[in-house]
């Protein structure tokens, strides 16, 4: 028997996108909803400005996780022998 190369799905790219950015977003929602009361207690101008800045910490986490998992996706290969199959991965 000959060695098999196999190459994942598209729909693999497309979900694993969806569950990082729904992780991402997860996890900012916990910080602005837990770390709110803390920044509002002061003033209202600190608590914006640290809504802000999570917010963007979260856009550019999105941003680098949705060009990092292309590449990811376009290093991934399977290789299928006779008693054991090999997943190579990288970026």
């Amino acid at each position: 028997m000959t060695n098999k190369m196999i190459v994942p799905h598209r729909n693999y790219l497309t979900k694993f996108r969806i569950l990082v950015s729904l992780y991402i977003l997860i996890c900012t929602g916990f910080m602005l909803f837990f770390a709110w009361p803390i920044a509002a207690e002061g003033n209202g101008m600190a608590a914006l400005i640290y809504s802000l800045v999570w917010l963007g910490v979260g856009a550019g986490a999105i941003v680098l996780a949705l060009v990092l998992s292309t590449s990811y996706y376009h290093s991934l290969r399977y290789e299928i022998l006779e008693d054991e199959v090999i997943e190579r991965a990288g970026i």
